[in-house]
C-alpha cells in the first residue's frame, strides 16, 4: 500500500472505532492506541521463509496474515478437490473390481484381522470372567 492510502485507512479506522467506543477513551490516548496498532499491523516487519525459494524475506504483519489466510484457504480447496477426485474415480470402478480388491485386501491382512478379532474376544471373555468372580458367581 502507498503512504497516502495507509494514512487514509488509518484515519478511517480511527473514526469508525471511535464511534463504536462512544467517547470512553480520551482522544489523545485513542489516537496513540490506534497509531500503535496500525504501526504493529501495517508497518512492523516480520521475517518469513519464502515457500518457493526458501529465502528469508521481510514482510509486514498484515502481509503475513493475508498469506496465512491464502495458504489455509488453498489447503481446504485442495482437500476438497482431492476428495472429489477420489470419489469420482471410485465411482468409475466396476463392482466386480471393487469386490476383487476387497478380497485381496482381506487375504493379505487376514492373519492380522483374525488376531485383532480374537484379541478383542478373549479380552471380553476374561473381563466377563473377572466380573463374575467379583460378583461371586464362581
Amino acid at each position: 500500500m502507498m503512504a497516502n492510502e495507509l494514512s487514509t485507512l488509518q484515519e478511517q479506522m480511527k473514526e469508525r472505532l471511535r464511534g463504536q467506543m462512544a467517547g470512553m477513551v480520551p482522544d489523545e490516548i485513542w489516537d496513540k492506541m490506534i497509531e500503535a496498532e496500525f504501526h504493529h499491523t501495517f508497518k512492523e516487519l516480520v521475517s518469513v521463509k519464502d515457500p518457493v525459494t526458501q529465502e528469508d524475506k521481510t514482510i509486514t504483519r498484515f502481509q503475513y496474515m493475508i498469506r496465512q489466510e491464502i495458504v489455509e484457504n488453498a489447503k481446504e480447496q485442495a482437500k476438497k478437490v482431492a476428495s472429489d477426485a477420489c470419489a469420482s474415480s471410485y465411482n468409475y470402478l466396476t463392482d466386480e473390481y471393487k469386490s476383487e480388491m476387497i478380497s485381496k485386501a482381506l487375504e493379505c491382512n487376514m492373519q492380522q484381522l483374525m488376531a485383532n478379532a480374537l484379541s478383542g474376544l478373549f479380552h471380553r471373555v476374561a473381563m466377563d470372567a473377572a466380573q463374575a468372580i467379583r460378583n461371586g458367581r464362581y
